[in-house]
């Protein structure tokens, strides 16, 4: 009889998991994908931030003429311009008050925002201003319009203030 070894049977086993190829592959496609997403991101931001800051203004003002109206006093509204070397809005703001002082609305625009163009009327300090009278009209006898803009984008917004004191806005 020969010498016969026992065959020892090798045991097979699944391996469970990614290899490091699979890995990098999916890792350079999400990769690529993430950078594609971001730039088209960073192209939707500013729109928003344009469109987010014209509509607050619209809202703000249709605030102050219903505040007008109910509380029977004088609103006024004042804009203050882009001013890079200002500390406090170098992007610009404004503010809506009642002739009793009562605070409606003070805001900064959103970085990038700005005033493209107004007719508002102005005051001493050359700051933008209009009322609204007790009945809800405007202060001026022509209509007023304030133009938003954005430094990255060409699109503009623009909120008219109608004599009779409506108020639209347009993109």
């Amino acid at each position: 009889m020969k010498n016969q070894i026992p065959e020892q049977k090798m045991a097979v086993t699944k391996q469970k998991g990614f290899s490091l190829v699979e890995m990098i592959t999916v890792l350079g496609i999400v990769s690529i994908l993430f950078a594609i997403g971001l730039t088209g991101l960073n192209r939707w931001r500013p729109n928003f931030q344009l469109k987010g800051d014209a509509e607050s203004f619209y809202v703000n003002l249709q605030r102050a003429r219903v505040h007008a109206i109910k509380t029977n006093r004088t609103v006024t509204v004042l804009v203050k311009k882009k001013n890079p070397a200002s500390v406090n809005f170098p992007r610009g703001k404004y503010t809506m008050t009642d002739d009793a002082g009562a605070s409606l609305a003070d805001e900064v625009m959103g970085d990038g925002t700005s005033l493209e163009n107004t007719t508002f009327p102005t005051n001493a300090a050359g700051d933008y201003v209009v009322e609204f009278n007790s009945r809800g009209f405007s202060s001026n006898n022509n209509p007023a319009v304030v133009t938003f803009g954005h430094d990255k984008i060409g699109d503009t917004y623009t909120v008219t203030i109608g004599a009779s004191g409506n108020i639209k806005i347009q993109k």
